[in-house]
């Protein structure tokens, strides 16, 4: 696998105390409800959400499956994950190459705000990408309204 300079970072507030926001990137059934995009049902099969824990999930539309993995790398309870990120058994040009995931969250008065650094992406793959994240996260933020 290769990992590319190629980055995309975006921001969501979350209603929520920064140890719930953390508690939804790491207990898996919390997960499976929100990391996809809007419109889609997510399917944890492995998230051990521990440095050197690997994590598989599927994203459904309809019939068509899309299928991730990657490896915790880096975990600061409350304020930092770090993921490898690929595709799994798909035709994208970005299939057998892994990215880098950083989410940073950041304790507010009234709530989180995440942020979240992709790094490694294709290119063309960029804008597809920015836009399934932001939906991922706003999936996220409906689970604290």
């Amino acid at each position: 696998m290769t990992l590319k300079n190629n980055r995309l970072q975006v921001t969501k507030f979350i209603p929520a105390e920064q140890e719930k926001v953390f508690a939804a990137w790491t207990n898996p059934k919390i997960v499976e409800k929100w990391f996809c995009p809007e419109g889609m049902k997510a399917e944890v099969h492995e998230w051990n959400a521990v440095v050197g824990g690997n994590y598989s999930i599927s994203m459904i539309d309809g019939e068509d499956v899309y299928t991730t993995n990657g490896t915790f790398l880096e975990i600061a309870p409350f304020h930092k994950l770090v993921f490898s990120y690929g595709w799994v058994d798909g035709d994208s040009a970005e299939d057998n190459v892994e990215t880098l995931v950083t989410v940073e969250l950041r304790n507010l008065d009234d709530g989180t705000d995440v942020t979240l650094t992709h790094e490694g992406v294709d290119p063309e793959e960029v804008t597809g990408h920015e836009e399934g994240w932001l939906s991922a996260l706003s999936n996220l933020a409906h689970q604290f309204n």
